[in-house]
């Protein structure tokens, strides 16, 4: 299957999953919220086991677009940031079961893109994290965030789409499965088709 014929079945699946969410929820923060807390709710079983270490876990969520993420030091210029890998969202939470199924299988075995991905970073020193969503002429990039992880934490570091019209990305510290608490998050960002443009920001 070559990208082209990938870059189509994502275009149609974001155009319904961008219905599906307009019709299944009153607006992105309740729905966001309500999803973090579910992933607090069930950590992973990655933990820090390292006692002067802390866990990141990057994960998509709204649409099944892939996601970039990037992180380093915190005086680190956004082009010099270490790869993460990239994410997606399947889905599943908004768009019909085979779609949702039929994005994975195209995002694991051409991109080799995941629905999640893990890093162990040392506490107690500052880390900053970036996520840039990027297909054909769309593109969105949250502010850049900046935090220092608490030894022994599990951190859910979301980039959230609103549809396809804006994005913002979140800290969410999920250590305590069933009080899941909001570290931080970067202001709402409109998307834009100047790739260029929006990939300078940072």
């Amino acid at each position: 299957m070559n990208r082209t014929l990938y870059l189509s079945v994502i275009c149609i699946a974001t155009t319904l999953a961008a219905g599906g969410c307009a019709q299944r929820s009153n607006g992105l923060a309740s729905n966001t919220i309500q999803q973090s807390e579910q992933a607090g709710a069930q950590p992973p079983e990655t933990s820090a086991e390292d006692s002067d270490k802390a866990t990141l876990i990057f994960r998509a969520n709204g649409m099944p677009m892939p996601v970039h993420f990037w992180m380093g030091p915190p005086a680190t210029s956004c082009d010099n940031l270490e790869s993460v890998g990239k994410v997606f969202d399947s889905g599943q939470h908004t768009i019909l079961p085979w779609i949702a199924r039929t994005t994975e299988v195209l995002n694991k075995g051409l991109l080799r893109t995941e629905t999640e991905r893990k890093r162990l970073v040392l506490s107690g020193t500052p880390v900053k994290i970036r996520g840039r969503s990027a297909i054909q002429s769309y593109s969105c990039v949250p502010r850049a965030l900046v935090f220092t992880p608490e030894k022994g934490s599990i951190y859910l570091v979301e980039f959230l789409f609103d549809g396809k019209q804006s994005c913002s990305q979140q800290i969410t510290d999920i250590t305590e499965k069933n009080h899941p608490r909001r570290v931080m998050e970067a202001p709402r960002r409109s998307a834009t088709t100047r790739y260029e443009l929006a990939d300078r920001e940072c």
